[in-house]
């Protein structure tokens, strides 16, 4: 089913489409009827939207994506009440598809507003914890995979309130991906101070500011390329905060007239922000301000991104919907939400962004 959308070719993308209609139902599993709505995006058959979203399995129906692309789908149709009542059941959440919701309600980020959580009594609890100070010294001293280890192992005997006491633990001692992490086995999305921290805001808003580039966008990418650990390797060889590709940060070295860099140099903070700043800024000037396709061609690479994009204006939520690869299409929508949500933590008391401010029209 994703072939003919990662081949980007439109009569492909139609039949492709024309041939899951055909399937009745009952017969269709949940990844047919999800690439037939994603289609049916593309081609904005909204009313083929609602027949592939209804046929989904009642759990993966309660996804906020689905319950998104299914008021959207009513509002394209001029079902309005249907569409604002749907919005509003996941416009109080903290994801990209809960921004979007309230975006279409005019309704302010209610999850961004919250107070920090008062964690007070589990956190007294927890710093009692022989295992947990134990991991925190393995750290201390230079173990990081057997400090995480320890840490993981531990944390599975306890409740969601004292998993995020311990992951607001972590982050007073300087572990924020041990705190990410620790909250992620939570699924508390709305633990917005825990899974969002400020780590290396000067630098992060030196670099910003010399590519002007949103320092909120260079924060919501490392946030997800390396959840702020220092030395992350992929598996494809990308490190650092920032996940430069080997090629990609000897190419913005020169650029920058930056000699006598070696692997170590380059996995430093200071470093790495700066060379994947500047990277996204020519990213961004390449496809000429537009965030989506900045942010995909940070991850799926640049040249992809023509063969992804419609001859005729789209709209960004659809054309982001309709990226074949789920890699790229789920660290794009990642990314963005992280962009507002930080941006929100650097302008306390200021005029914050909303999501549809950076999802303008995608064109060639």
């Amino acid at each position: 089913y994703s072939r003919a959308a990662k081949k980007g070719n439109v009569l492909d993308q139609k039949q492709t489409l024309k041939k899951l209609t055909h399937i009745p139902a009952k017969f269709r599993n949940d990844k047919a009827s999800i690439w037939m709505a994603r289609l049916a995006i593309q081609e904005q058959r909204w009313d083929l939207v609602l027949q592939a979203v209804d046929s989904l399995s009642t759990e993966e129906q309660q996804d906020g994506r689905w319950i998104f692309w299914r008021a959207y789908a009513h509002q394209q149709l001029n079902q309005k009440e249907r569409a604002k009542a749907l919005f509003a059941q996941i416009a109080n959440k903290a994801t990209y598809h809960g921004f979007l919701a309230a975006d279409y309600l005019q309704q302010p980020y209610t999850a961004l507003q919250a107070e920090k959580p008062n964690r007070n009594a589990e956190l007294s609890q927890v710093r009692e914890l022989r295992n947990l100070q134990r991991a925190l010294a393995l750290y201390e001293v230079g173990y990081p995979n057997l400090a995480l280890k320890e840490w993981l192992f531990t944390i599975k005997q306890l409740d969601n309130p004292h998993k995020l006491a311990a992951a607001e633990f972590a982050l007073q001692h300087g572990q924020a991906f041990t705190s990410i992490l620790t909250v992620a086995k939570t699924k508390d999305w709305n633990a917005i101070d825990l899974r969002f921290p400020l780590l290396h805001r000067q630098l992060v808003e030196q670099h910003s500011q010399q590519q002007q580039v949103q320092a909120a966008w260079v924060y919501g990418v490392m946030r997800r390329e390396s959840a702020f650990k220092t030395d992350a390797l992929s598996r494809v060889k990308a490190f650092g905060l920032m996940q430069l590709m080997p090629a990609t940060a000897r190419e913005v070295s020169r650029s920058l007239k930056l000699t006598g860099l070696d692997r170590k140099d380059y996995v430093k903070p200071a470093i790495n922000i700066q060379l994947g700043s500047h990277y996204l800024a020519k990213m961004l000037a390449k496809f000429d301000g537009s965030y989506p396709k900045a942010t995909a061609a940070y991850n799926a690479g640049p040249g992809r991104i023509p063969r992804w994009t419609p001859d005729s204006p789209q709209p960004a939520e659809q054309w982001v919907e309709s990226i074949p690869f789920e890699e790229t299409r789920q660290y794009v929508q990642a990314v963005l939400t992280y962009t507002i949500i930080y941006d929100h933590l650097l302008k306390q008391g200021k005029t914050h962004a909303r999501l549809s401010q950076y999802l303008t029209p995608i064109k060639q």
